[in-house]
C-alpha cells in the first residue's frame, strides 16, 4: 500500500495511508522531530505487511533496477549548524530481519515531509567512519520516479533517518544578550555519540552534501537468473574461426586462454589420465570448435574381441570424404567444410556415399566445420548456420558427436550418448579407487561395429536405440528364431497366400491355382 508522512502543524506529523486513513499522529521531542517518529512506525507497518504477504518472498511489485550508494550515505564529520558527527558511532536496523525504508521527496519543504515510501535497504555497512548502503525499488508510483531520476547515470542526495537509539549532547550557545543579561539569540549544538539508522530519504537537499545513490551496476534479477548474451552467427564468418588450429599445453588459444586451460585430462575406469582433449564448445557469436575423439580411445563395442583396441585412425585423404561443402569467409577465402548433422540415426551403410546420403536426407545440418588430424585427435572448428535459434542451439549443447567411420570419416552425427565420448570433466568420486562399491554405475553404451574379411568394415560413436521391425513380426508368429520354426513360417505364408488366392479367384484363377498347387508341394515335403 502508498503511504505518506504529512506534517499538519508546527511541531506534528501525520503517517497517512494512500485512502487518506490515519495511520499514527506524532510530535516533536528533544533530539528527534515527529518526522523521525513517523518513519520508524511506518517501518514497522510495512514489515507487518510483507510478513502477512505470501507474495513477498518472491518479490512482487519490485523494479529490476537495484540502487547503492555513491561514495556514502553518512558520514563522521562536523556540519556546517551544529551537527556534529566526527565521533559518532554508527549502527543500523537489521535489513534481513525488519524493513529499513528508502523515501521519496521532491518538493523543498522542511525536513522530510512529503516523501513517499519508493523502496528499502537490502544491505547498510560501515567503513572508515563512512556508511554506505544498496537496495530495491518498489514498482510504485515513488518507485518508479526516483528510479527514472538514476537513470542514464544521474545520482540523487539522500539523508539516513535515526530510530530511537540516538545518543547526543545538546548544548546552548548564546551570541545575542540584552541589556538586562537575558539572551536573546543563539545556537544549539548537537554532538552525535551513537546514531542508529532506521531508514534513508531521498531529498534533494541532504544535510551530508556528498550523501547520494545512483543505480546498481546491474538489475537484480541477473544475480540470482544469468542470461547468456543473445546469438548473433554471422552469415561470412571469420577465415581464423575455419582454420582455428588444434591447442597445445603452454600455447595461447582463443578469447586469451592458455591452452592447458581449454584441454581437458581424459581419463579411463580407473581414474588414471590417458589424455587430453577439448570438448565440443558452441559459443553465442557460433563459433565451434573441439576433438571429435581422441587417438587410441578403444570403442567399447570390441569389435575384435575383449582386450583389443578398435579406435579412429588419421586420415589417409585430408578428410576429403568429409569436406564435400564450403564456406565463404568474410574476407571472400573458401574454406572446405562438412556438415554436423542431428535429427537422424545413425547409417546402416558400409560406404561413403550411402552415409552422405543418408545423412543428407534424413537429418539436419546445423554447422559447417573443418576437419583435421590433430596431436590429441580429430579436430574440427567452423561456424554454426545463422538460421538456428536460442532453443535449437540449447538442444545441441546438451548433445555429443559421434563419428561414422566407413574406412573414412563420412559423417558427423550430434547423439545422446556417444560411443567415444570426449569427456567435460569427471569428479574424483566416479571412480572406485578405494575398492568400496560405489553407489551407482553409469553403464557405458553399447555401439555399432562391424567386421568384413578380418577388417573394421563400419565403426559408429553412437548408441542408437531402433525398434527392430523383424522382431516384430517374429514375435507375432510366436517364433524364437531357430531352424524348428520354419514350417510354422512356412504354413503362415500359406495361409495367407490362400487368403489372397480366395480373394482373387474370379480374377485370375489358372494363376493363383498354379502357385496353391506349388506351395501346397513345398508345404508336404
Amino acid at each position: 500500500m502508498h503511504y505518506s508522512i504529512v506534517q499538519v502543524g508546527p511541531m506534528k506529523w501525520e503517517l497517512r495511508a494512500a485512502d487518506g486513513t490515519v495511520v499514527g499522529t506524532f510530535e516533536d521531542g528533544i533530539g528527534r522531530t515527529g518526522y523521525d517518529v513517523a518513519c520508524i512506525a511506518l517501518s514497522g507497518v510495512i514489515g507487518a505487511e510483507m510478513a502477512a504477504s505470501d507474495n513477498a518472498a518472491a518479490g512482487d511489485g519490485l523494479l529490476p533496477e537495484t540502487w547503492t550508494d555513491d561514495g556514502g550515505i553518512a558520514f563522521s564529520v562536523a556540519l556546517p549548524g551544529g551537527r556534529d558527527f566526527s565521533e559518532c558511532t554508527w549502527s543500523w536496523r537489521d535489513p534481513a530481519a525488519c524493513l529499513v525504508p528508502l523515501m521519496f521527496q521532491t518538493s523543498t519543504e522542511y525536513g522530510h515531509m512529503g516523501a513517499d515510501l519508493a523502496g528499502f535497504c537490502e544491505e547498510i555497512n560501515e567503513a572508515s567512519g563512512t556508511v554506505h548502503g544498496g537496495g530495491r525499488f518498489y514498482d510504485n508510483e515513488a518507485g518508479v520516479a526516483f528510479r527514472d531520476l538514476l537513470l542514464g547515470g544521474r545520482k540523487f542526495g539522500v539523508s539516513v533517518d535515526p530510530s530511537e537509539a540516538v545518543d547526543v549532547d545538546e548544548t546552548f550557545e548564546c551570541t545575542e544578550w540584552d541589556d538586562e543579561g537575558f539572551c536573546e539569540g543563539g545556537d544549539w549544538k548537537l554532538v552525535f555519540k551513537a546514531y542508529e539508522i532506521a531508514g534513508l530519504t531521498g531529498t534533494p537537499f541532504p544535510g551530508f552534501e556528498k550523501a547520494a545513490i545512483k543505480l546498481g551496476g546491474k538489475q537484480a534479477a541477473a544475480a540470482t537468473a544469468p542470461v547468456r548474451a543473445s546469438l548473433s552467427i554471422p552469415v561470412a564468418p571469420p577465415v581464423e574461426w575455419l582454420t582455428l588450429g588444434e591447442p597445445h599445453k603452454g600455447q595461447r588459444f582463443i578469447d586469451g586462454r592458455d591452452g592447458g586451460d581449454v584441454l581437458v585430462e581424459q581419463m579411463n575406469d580407473e581414474g588414471a589420465v590417458v589424455g587430453y582433449a577439448v570438448p565440443l564448445e558452441m559459443r553465442d557469436d557460433g563459433l565451434v570448435y573441439g576433438h571429435l575423439t581422441m587417438w587410441g580411445q578403444c570403442h567399447v563395442a570390441d569389435p575384435w574381441g575383449p582386450g583389443v583396441c578398435a579406435s579412429a585412425q588419421p586420415s589417409r585423404n585430408g578428410y576429403a570424404d568429409f569436406l564435400t561443402g564450403h564456406v565463404v569467409c568474410s574476407d571472400g577465402t573458401d574454406v572446405p567444410t562438412g556438415e554436423l548433422v542431428v535429427g537422424c540415426e545413425h547409417s546402416s551403410a558400409f560406404d561413403v556415399r550411402g552415409v552422405r546420403d543418408h545423412l543428407a536426407h534424413a537429418g539436419m545440418g546445423w554447422a559447417s566445420v573443418n576437419v583435421v588430424d590433430g596431436q590429441y585427435g580429430p579436430w574440427l572448428c567452423g561456424v554454426l548456420r545463422p538460421d538456428l535459434s536460442e532453443a535449437q542451439v540449447r538442444v545441441l549443447r546438451a548433445l555429443s558427436l559421434s563419428g561414422e567411420w566407413v574406412g573414412e570419416l563420412a559423417g558427423i552425427l550430434a547423439v545422446n550418448a556417444p560411443g567415444l565420448p570426449v569427456q567435460r570433466a569427471l569428479a574424483a568420486s566416479a571412480f572406485n579407487v578405494s575398492g568400496v562399491p560405489a553407489p551407482f554405475t553409469i553403464p557405458m553404451p553399447v555401439m555399432r561395429a562391424s567386421a568384413r574379411k578380418g577388417e573394421l568394415a563400419k565403426l559408429v560413436g553412437g548408441t542408437i536405440v531402433r525398434r527392430c521391425a523383424e522382431c516384430e513380426k517374429r514375435r507375432a508368429l510366436g517364433l524364437d528364431g531357430t531352424d524348428a520354426d520354419s514350417s510354422r513360417l512356412l504354413r503362415h505364408i500359406a495361409r495367407r497366400l490362400d487368403t489372397v488366392e480366395r480373394r482373387t479367384r474370379h480374377l485370375i484363377g489358372p494363376e493363383a491355382e498354379a502357385t496353391r498347387s506349388r506351395l501346397e508341394a513345398v508345404v508336404s515335403s
